[in-house]
């Protein structure tokens, strides 16, 4: 973990936005922590940038039709 980040074991507010919370997130989870927060931590006030058109027209979700169990058909 590096030093400027700084999650700690209890309730609080999280950075969602951080680019950093992924791997405090991590972090917590090996530490089975019930709950966490990003209030000590220096970089608690770093947004990502927002990626421009992350989703398009083409993004959908698959799905699958299931048979009915002797019918034969969706």
């Amino acid at each position: 973990m590096d030093r400027n980040r700084m999650p700690s074991p209890r309730r609080g507010e999280r950075n969602i936005f951080c680019p950093c919370y992924s791997e405090c997130l991590d972090y917590a989870v090996k530490r089975a922590w019930v709950q966490w927060t990003c209030l000590q931590c220096a970089q608690r006030f770093e947004r990502e940038p927002l990626e421009e058109a992350a989703f398009t027209s083409q993004d959908q979700v698959c799905y699958y039709d299931i048979l009915l169990e002797g019918r034969g058909e969706p």
